[in-house]
């Protein structure tokens, strides 16, 4: 964190905290990783956000433990980010493209609606943005739509330039022009037509 914190103060730009995605962190001493990342934090001005947990998260889940041990680690990063007066957070869609399912895409939608207008709604009063990313997404829709029917202010979109490469048949622009009405913010990470490099 010490090199990246120096990269963003001399680019004059945020961090993007990483390090409270992994399930071995968010399982373990919370606690004392805040106060590491508080300290090596300290005095640096720029904006602070966050990724969320996203390994086996599925908030569009049709089983109800899923979804609960879900809603659990975003509840927890919630309270991470508070801590360390971060920005926003981002949270995959995990839209599951490779089912080719007749209803799938409905029955998702409806389920991601009702989780993530719950969860904007939780989320408000810590002052975050919650934005979904593009994960397998085919199609922006996918995501704009959710963002569309629930109409929050604090539930906005991050759209991942890699991420539309490898699983997406749509331009770039086009997933530009779809999300514009709730694009927060975008990650441009490398790519070389295979594999997210990051």
């Amino acid at each position: 964190l010490v090199t990246y914190r120096q990269w963003a103060e001399q680019l004059g730009c945020g961090l993007e905290l990483h390090t409270f995605v992994d399930p071995t962190v968010l399982a373990g001493d919370v606690s004392g990783m805040i106060a590491a990342h508080r300290r090596l934090l300290d005095s640096f001005e720029g904006p602070i956000g966050f990724h969320g947990a996203f390994y086996d998260m599925m908030s569009g889940s049709m089983d109800p433990e899923i979804v609960a041990l879900t809603r659990k680690r975003y509840r927890q990063n919630i309270r991470i980010a508070e801590a360390l007066e971060g920005k926003y957070i981002v949270f995959h869609a995990n839209y599951m493209g490779s089912f080719k399912l007749q209803n799938y895409r409905q029955s998702w939608h409806a389920r991601q609606v009702e989780f993530w207008k719950s969860f904007a709604v939780e989320a408000e009063d810590s002052g975050l943005c919650i934005l979904l990313e593009n994960m397998w997404a085919d199609d922006p829709t996918i995501v704009s739509e959710i963002l569309e029917e629930i109409d929050r202010p604090n539930l906005r979109a991050c759209l991942d330039f890699s991420h539309v490469i490898l699983y997406s048949s749509h331009a770039i622009s086009h997933w530009i022009e779809t999300l514009r009405p709730w694009l927060f913010c975008c990650h441009l990470n490398n790519t070389n037509g295979e594999h997210d490099l990051h």
